[in-house]
């Protein structure tokens, strides 16, 4: 139920926002306690940034301050248009390919970011990665080195969008 690593909070700093112990948080997220009082269901959701049903089990990532988690940008990307229909888009593409090795040292980049657990910085470069990855697809000087590309950058938004409550995208 609890996830202080998902918002980047220790145990004890999660005890301190919420009025409790730290042995009270560890016993939640370990599952041998339940909390049933909705009035401090609703101060640990504050405390996390989540809504009640994200934090009982329906997952559903709130953007922070920045603005970091833009799932609603990475949807439009994967679902776009030209991407589900190359036959009815092909022509209107006028934007010139991205350089494959950038691509690639900025896939393997955002990947260093998922890999320290900054989830939203991922979020939020996933729609131009998805973007870049998908234009390598039809380079055909290229077509190897595209299709990596892509294969590693959809990999990422994959797992990335299961780990943050999205399956039904992933």
């Amino acid at each position: 139920m609890l996830s202080t690593v998902r918002r980047g909070l220790t145990q004890r700093e999660l005890a301190g926002l919420v009025g409790r112990s730290e042995e009270w948080v560890s016993s939640v997220e370990r599952g041998r306690r339940q909390v049933r009082r909705l009035d401090v269901l609703t101060v640990v959701a504050s405390a996390l940034r989540v809504g009640l049903p994200d934090l009982l089990g329906q997952p559903v990532l709130m953007e922070d301050e920045q603005g970091d988690d833009d799932v609603p940008a990475v949807r439009d990307a994967l679902m776009a248009p030209r991407r589900l229909s190359r036959v009815l888009y092909a022509a209107h593409d006028q934007a010139a390919p991205p350089d494959p090795a950038s691509a690639s040292r900025y896939a393997e980049q955002v990947r260093f970011e998922y890999q320290a657990g900054r989830l939203g910085r991922v979020v939020r470069a996933l729609p131009a990665l998805i973007k870049s990855a998908q234009a390598l697809e039809d380079e055909p000087g290229e077509a190897r080195i595209g299709w990596a590309v892509s294969a590693r950058v959809h990999h990422l938004a994959s797992t990335t969008l299961s780990k943050i409550g999205e399956a039904d995208l992933a």
